[in-house]
């Protein structure tokens, strides 16, 4: 139960860092200083918008674009793989982990809006 309580919290707090901060972006800005050039004219195209959204834009039929942008699809692979490879070998705990795991994500997004407004 610890392992999957870890492993929950885990793929929520990592969701709500990919998609609702600018983290990822950063790290990038802050280890690859080769994005950065590529990064200037990358964010001159799409003004205003988020990393995985000016992706979105860039690439809209892109697969890998589209999992990474949607919420629901990062937490049900993080969630589910990790869940399957440090839980137990199992569908319904890994279906378990994603349930949790996205209701603790939205629940972090919800207080997050609240505290803000």
């Amino acid at each position: 139960m610890e392992k999957f309580l870890e492993v929950v919290f885990f793929s929520a707090t990592l969701v709500y860092i990919l998609v609702e901060t600018n983290a990822l972006e950063e790290y990038l800005k802050l280890f690859l200083k080769v994005i950065r050039s590529k990064h200037d004219l990358f964010v001159s195209e799409f003004p205003g918008f988020s990393l995985l959204e000016r992706l979105r834009l860039k690439y809209p039929d892109n697969f890998f674009t589209a999992l990474a942008v949607c919420p629901t699809c990062i937490t049900v692979w993080i969630a589910g793989l990790s869940s399957l490879i440090f839980v137990r070998f199992d569908i319904f705990m890994a279906g378990a982990a994603v349930y949790c795991a996205w209701v603790l994500y939205m629940f972090m997004v919800l207080l997050v809006k609240k505290n803000n407004s």
